[in-house]
């Protein structure tokens, strides 16, 4: 059983000291977070790998939110961009994870393949392109589902969303989908 709540405030001081100064963390976490059963270890590095390219879409610096809510698909409103990936999830409760940059952006054809084994925008040997694929496989083996939205010139949003461990169910639902900024617990990480 994990909390996705704390797992990021402890991995905020390692995401810290990878992305540099230039690139501050906001951690927005709900109240009464949900558990969720998945391997610790994984979840980490999931929000790594996407912290990473986070920082790597900003050279020059920007900003990186990280914003975790109980998402009940039964009364939860849905953005209408996350719509048609939320219908492909089972309905229930979940926990959603979403790691916002203030980057560069991709655009229609490189967002759709972001995801993809061996994909990478960096050029060289800078990178495997797994990070993504290890994310997406991370959430799909436990009922899970990984996106994202990107525009060039507006940043990226990842959003994994994780099921709630059977049981789950005594804190609220986020509105909306995701953490107002009036409920939330606000972390600014920036040595």
């Amino acid at each position: 059983m994990v909390n996705i709540g704390q797992t990021v405030s402890e991995v905020t001081g390692l995401l810290n000291e990878v992305l540099g100064e230039h690139v501050p963390v906001v951690v927005r976490t709900g109240e009464g977070l949900w558990p969720v059963e998945a391997d610790r270890a994984q979840l980490e590095q999931a929000i790594v790998n996407i912290a990473l390219n986070a920082r790597d879409a900003m050279p020059g610096g920007g900003q990186v939110t990280i914003e975790v809510a109980n998402i009940d698909l039964a009364t939860c409103a849905a953005d209408p961009q996350d719509a048609a990936d939320l219908a492909e999830l089972l309905p229930g409760r979940y926990v959603g994870l979403r790691i916002t940059d203030t980057g560069a952006g991709m655009n229609v054809l490189t967002a759709e393949q972001a995801f993809e084994p061996f994909f990478t925008t960096k050029s060289g040997d800078q990178a495997a392109g797994l990070g993504l694929a290890t994310v997406r496989r991370f959430a799909t083996q436990i009922g899970g589902k990984a996106w994202l939205r990107s525009e060039p010139g507006q940043g990226t949003a990842v959003t994994v969303m994780l099921p709630a461990a059977a049981g789950a169910g005594a804190g609220p639902a986020g509105h909306q989908g995701w953490v107002a900024e009036r409920t939330a617990t606000v972390l600014v990480v920036d040595d």
